[in-house]
């Protein structure tokens, strides 16, 4: 029986998926390691058992090793969590270690059991430096908007850079340009004990060095570091003068002025600045770029308003006098442009003409400037003559006798409605420009994450499909593998949505009548919605065509009918109905995104419990929805969104609780009449090939799958990760290429890039190009280019066989 025990720990030792080390307490020394282990550290039993403790973690964190194991051994702790561990390659990996203490002929030993958790601990930081990079930002759009004064704006924001970056000393040089005579450094913070390294707003001549790094700046759009880590050397007058050991420096480009320096020096230490460092004052220089340009903006728009203040104040401010008890004693003539003729309110109170809304206001405004005697400035509506409400404001101020007491009050009256009206619409564009900033930031998110897991859903199904292929359906695993296809079919559905949200999906527009697609639907639809709900289909006559793609008009029908479906309890009716519009200059005034032209007008209207005010506001961000757990994704309204805004379109909603809710689509008139016919092809059965295909895909995965898949059908395959790779092997093939397939984003050159130079070899030679999405390359706004040959990942393989072959058979 012991034995039989030995073997089945034996058994267990070395199966096991953790790594395992027995090592003494006394000498640390290791007596057994199982293959695991072995594998994880990429050294032998043998070597293995030639180490201690201290020769598998670097020097550094040895003393917190070796406490970890002291208190491993003495039974205080069991897991030392983070562990790092040293390959024998040198390699650093990260560890948590459980331990027990076993006594073996007296002798005590810890066995420890070792799981790699480097990727976890990756994945976390690569985390948090996401979450500090949108906080960053988050902190300089305050700054920016702490102050509409240019110079306050920037001292704000330099003040969150140097405490972002944490560096020694931060500064803004103005302005930045190699030809200028002199700059200056107009703000400047540092950390105690590296002192301001310039005379601040002091006029310093341009000097050799300087003017370099303005140059080097001013070459890129990047940040430039300088020093010995960094892209440029530092310049000995600079470490000389000013202590500075590095330097991340990048230029501020605003549109209405010259460039700016923005640069952080550090003094304390050799500091190597990172690469989302990087990315993070790249953006960081882009927004103090744009803050400047609204605040240039808004000092012109002052310099106006003030010349025109001056002029009304000349001209046309009506002047009055009341006595202690708000009564009009005198009133200039000037007050008929109010609708008043002077006569009609002598001897009457202000109070018959104020809004009656503002009446306690004014009063209270009215009482404290005879309690404190000091002049007041008040802001109201009166009642126009005509029934329009006119805002103005009033300056005021008391009238002393000869003895100091309050007699009246006298003031100058000043029409401010054009002002008040530009208050408001500015507050609705400052609402809507920060919506479209956040949606377009969730769609930058949706468009990455999509486009990767893509590539994953690729390889998923190009596999359980090569699999099926080779099975039949009474395998013990068919029903499995099927289950696989089937979940990553639904992924693909969802990856579809967020790229239509994104505006990252490619698509064929084609010339269209709005009528003819809705009225294929709209047997689907009725389905849809089921037979309590009434569905009225009103189609507008000689509708204006539109460019779009069909399948995006379907996402757009079925998503509205489901989501007024849901809102719909019980008994209700659904109304489509779609009309030709015309969009003017007026209309485009109060929303900044439309462009007035001709319009094809799609409105869904339904009669059910209508949306709160803070339901509008998220309504077209991804993954928010009101329906319950395990109801809906939040993608239905995103995907509507990005459909509307790839085909230049705009979105207006309207809705109120228990009112019912009005979704209008307005999608741009085509300048095209003719209706484009369907296109009907029957594709038969696909037949095995003789060309040669050049196939470039940087994911491998996905670039075995494909080769496998077209060797299957006979074609000849020279298959590379890399576009650099792929022009060497088109330049040493001594026989003709047919085809490259290749994907559109790929480190180093970009598929179209690859495509062209391939091209200058082969001029007869097709492309097909791959992709999670296109990124613009071979698009425009995700519009496929004519001509050009595309298959959207993830793809069948026999999608991708039928592909080949219409490609290759076209002449």
């Amino acid at each position: 029986m012991k034995d039989e025990s030995e073997q089945i720990y034996k058994i267990l030792f070395e199966g096991a998926a953790e790594g395992i080390l027995v090592a003494d307490v006394n000498s640390k020394k290791f007596i057994f390691a199982n293959p695991s282990m072995c594998n994880l550290l990429k050294y032998t039993e043998e070597e293995l058992k030639q180490l201690t403790v201290m020769d598998i973690h670097p020097n550094k964190d040895l003393d917190h090793v070796l406490s970890e194991f002291k208190a491993q051994a003495q039974g205080e702790k069991i897991l030392a969590a983070n562990i790092p561990c040293l390959k024998k390659d040198g390699e650093i990996i990260f560890v948590d270690i459980k331990t027990t203490k076993v006594l073996i002929n007296e002798r005590e030993y810890n066995i420890g059991f070792f799981s790699d958790v480097t990727e976890r601990l990756n994945a976390e930081k690569h985390f948090h430096t996401y979450i500090h990079f949108l906080e960053s930002l988050d902190r300089i759009e305050g700054a920016i908007k702490s102050s509409i004064n240019i110079e306050q704006m920037l001292k704000d924001v330099l003040l969150e850079v140097f405490a972002i970056f944490k560096c020694d000393r931060a500064w803004l040089l103005y302005p930045c340009d190699p030809d200028a005579p002199t700059y200056r450094v107009p703000f400047e913070v540092s950390r105690p004990g590296y002192p301001g390294a310039f005379i601040q707003d002091l006029d310093v001549p341009m000097k050799p060095g300087a003017d370099e790094v303005s140059r080097i700046i001013l070459a890129t759009e990047n940040p430039v570091a300088f020093g010995p880590n960094g892209d440029s050397p530092l310049y000995k007058e600079v470490t000389e003068q000013f202590g500075v050991l590095s330097q991340l420096v990048i230029a501020i480009h605003p549109k209405l002025d010259k460039p700016w320096m923005l640069g952080m020096h550090q003094c304390s230490f050799m500091r190597h600045w990172t690469e989302d460092e990087y990315a993070l004052l790249k953006e960081i220089g882009r927004r103090i770029a744009d803050g400047l340009n609204s605040l240039f903006i808004l000092q012109q728009l002052q310099k106006s308003e003030e010349k025109y203040r001056q002029l009304v104040e000349n001209t046309n401010d009506v002047i009055f006098i009341l006595d202690v008890n708000g009564i009009l004693i005198h009133i200039t003539n000037n007050v008929s442009k109010y609708g008043f003729l002077p006569h009609d309110l002598i001897s009457h109170s202000i109070s018959e003409i104020l809004f009656k809304k503002d009446l306690s206001h004014v009063f209270e405004d009215f009482k404290n400037l005879i309690l404190t005697k000091k002049p007041s400035q008040s802001s109201f509506r009166i009642q126009g003559s005509s029934g329009n409400n006119i805002w103005v404001e009033a300056n005021s101020t008391v009238i002393l006798d000869s003895s100091g007491e309050i007699t009246g009050v006298t003031g100058v009256c000043r029409d401010i409605t054009k002002r008040k009206q530009m208050e408001i619409e500015y507050e609705k564009l400052q609402l809507q420009h920060i919506q479209s900033q956040k949606l377009e930031s969730l769609g930058r998110l949706a468009g990455g994450i999509a486009h990767d897991f893509n590539n994953i859903l690729a390889v998923i199904l190009g596999n359980t499909e090569l699999i099926m292929s080779e099975i039949d359906s009474t395998h013990v695993f068919y029903s499995e593998i099927l289950e696989i296809r089937k979940a990553a079919q639904r992924s693909t559905n969802l990856t579809k949505q967020l790229l239509s949200f994104a505006r990252k999906q490619t698509i064929s527009p084609k010339i269209i009548n709005l009528n003819n697609i809705i009225s294929y639907m709209i047997k689907l639809l009725r389905r849809l919605i089921g037979e309590a709900i009434k569905l009225l289909w009103k189609p507008g006559t000689h509708l204006w065509p539109i460019k779009m793609d069909p399948s995006q008009v379907d996402q757009i029908l079925v998503n509205l009918t489901i989501n007024a479906r849901d809102a719909i309890d019980g008994v209700g009716t659904l109304i489509v109905e779609t009309k030709n519009v015309v969009i003017d200059e007026t209309y485009s005034v109060t929303h900044s995104d439309i462009i007035p032209g001709d319009y094809v007008l799609l409105m869904v209207n339904d009669d059910g419990c209508g949306m709160e005010k803070e339901v509008l506001n998220n309504l077209f961000e991804p993954f928010f929805t009101t329906k319950e757990l395990g109801k809906g994704t939040g993608l239905g309204l995103a995907t509507i969104y990005g459909n509307v805004k790839q085909n230049n379109g705009f979105i207006d909603v309207n809705s109120e609780p228990n009112q019912g809710s009005s979704f209008k689509i307005y999608l741009p008139r085509s300048t095209i009449s003719e209706e484009e016919p369907e296109q009907v092809s029957i594709q038969a059965k696909p037949y095995r090939g003789t060309e040669t295909v050049l196939l470039v895909e940087d994911e491998k995965a996905i670039l075995k799958l494909v080769k496998k898949t077209l060797e299957d059908y006979g074609y000849t395959v020279l298959s590379t990760i890399s576009p650099n790779t792929a022009l060497n092997l088109a330049n040493k093939y001594e026989k003709p290429i047919d085809l490259l397939i290749s994907d559109v984003v790929m480190p180093g050159m970009n598929g179209l890039k690859l495509a062209k130079q391939i091209s200058l070899i082969y001029p007869n030679i097709k492309h097909l190009f791959m992709s999670g999405y296109s990124d613009n390359i071979i698009t425009h706004k995700g519009i496929l280019s004519e001509g050009v040959y595309f298959i959207q990942k993830p793809f069948s393989m026999t999608l991708l066989i039928y592909k080949v072959q219409e490609i290759l058979n076209q002449k």
